[in-house]
Order: structure tokens, then sequence, then C-alpha cells
């Protein structure tokens, strides 16, 4: 009877903690300058490193970026402005993660 209990509760138990996993992740970041100012509207891109998928966005008045919903994995990210050096930086999207991440142009 005790193996039966367990094994109930366990049944209900595990089924729980997998939705508790995700299959998205959100990167967020900064864009600034030497001085420490918001780039405003810099162009960022997301490039998946073992698919075609990508996505781009703008940094906002603050020079911040988000993006709340990206397919777990491997990615390059790369940020341009005119007047200012490209950057590219490599990151991984693992379940329930959220990096910031600082670029100075």
């Amino acid at each position: 009877m005790r193996r039966f209990v367990l094994g109930l509760a366990l049944l209900f138990l595990l089924p729980s903690t997998a939705l508790l996993a995700s299959i998205f992740g959100r990167l967020q970041g900064i864009v600034h300058d030497p001085h420490h100012r918001p780039v405003v509207g810099a162009s960022i891109t997301v490039q998946a490193a073992n698919s075609d998928f990508a996505i781009s966005t703008r940094t906002s008045q603050d020079g911040n970026f988000d993006l709340p919903a990206i397919p777990l994995g491997d990615y390059t990210v790369t940020v341009s402005h005119p007047g200012f050096r490209t950057l590219q930086q490599s990151v991984t999207l693992a379940s329930n993660t959220s990096p910031i991440l600082h670029f100075e142009l």
C-alpha cells in the first residue's frame, strides 16, 4: 500500500516539474557609447547558429532592448549603428534564463 501511495504521488508531481521548463528564453541588453551614454535606435539582430531563425529590434531611448520570447539555443547577436563599429557576441539561451548583454560601441 505504501508503494502505491508513493507511486501515485510521483505520478502527480513529475508532470508539474516538467511544466516549469520553458522552450523560450528572454534576451535583454543595453547599448552605450564610450562615455556610457545610451545609443538610441541601434539595430539589434539575433541570428540562430543552427537554423535560419532571426529576429531584429532597435534600442529604446535609454539604449535598452528586450526580446521576450526567443527559442532556446545558440545565437549570434549583432549590434550596429551608423557612426559606430559593428559588434557581435555569441550567447546561449537555456530554459528559464534571461541574459542581459552589454555593448559598448
